[in-house]
């Protein structure tokens, strides 16, 4: 069977034949209304108008000047002292030296010869002075210390001088070599003075106090 060729003839549809007539009476039945007469417009009547100047614009209002301190120059013044007037010197009174068989005349009052002459002020008493009493050594101490027992060996005699310190109490404190024959002679009154001497401690007013003696002892041998 032979292909259709493109001028081959289609079968017309009836529902295109309706479609495009229509259309064709819709175009005629336009171009008919179109020829019509169309109802005249009404004429222009022009209004009476009034040319009204436009006010020009507002100037703009400057604003007010900005008020400024007025800056003074400071000015240091200086301290001025005040100008006191000097007192009046008072004027001296003169007295004349009086001489035999002339009579003066005091120009001052009465009551100011009196006044010249100062109060009588009794100056203070000093105090008493203290008493002091030195210690004294009891009777039931005693004074010579032992013999020591290399100096007896040897026959050796000697002598001590030593300040002790009385407390107080009356018991020696301390010991202090002065000057002595032998080491031996002092390092035995040393030891016998902090042990055995005993004093009536010295007194100030009556008050027992510390005080400082100076005492010798003497180192013999008997025969």
């Amino acid at each position: 069977m032979p292909e259709a060729g493109f001028l081959e003839k289609k079968p017309i549809s009836p529902t295109g034949v309706v479609l495009v007539v229509g259309m064709h009476a819709a175009l005629i039945t336009a171009l008919a209304m179109s020829k019509m007469d169309m109802p005249a417009m009404p004429e222009f009547i022009p209004l009476p108008t009034t040319n009204i100047p436009i006010p020009p614009d507002p100037q703009p209002i400057p604003d007010p000047p900005k008020q400024t301190e007025e800056v003074r120059p400071k000015t240091q013044i200086d301290y001025v002292k005040p100008i006191v007037p000097p007192l009046p010197s008072p004027t001296p009174t003169v007295i004349p030296t009086p001489q035999p068989n002339v009579q003066y005349f005091d120009p001052r009052p009465a009551g100011d010869a009196k006044s010249d002459a100062k109060p009588a002020i009794d100056p203070p008493k000093p105090a008493p002075p203290a008493v002091r009493v030195d210690a004294e050594m009891l009777r039931s101490s005693e004074l010579q210390p032992p013999y020591p027992a290399s100096e007896e060996r040897a026959g050796n005699e000697g002598r001590v001088s030593i300040r002790v310190t009385i407390g107080a109490n009356g018991r020696v404190t301390a010991a202090e070599k002065v000057s002595a024959t032998s080491d031996a002679f002092y390092r035995a009154t040393e030891r016998h003075a902090l042990r055995a001497w005993r004093f009536k401690p010295a007194t100030v007013d009556g008050k027992p106090v510390e005080s400082r003696k100076v005492l010798t002892v003497h180192f013999r041998l008997q025969d």
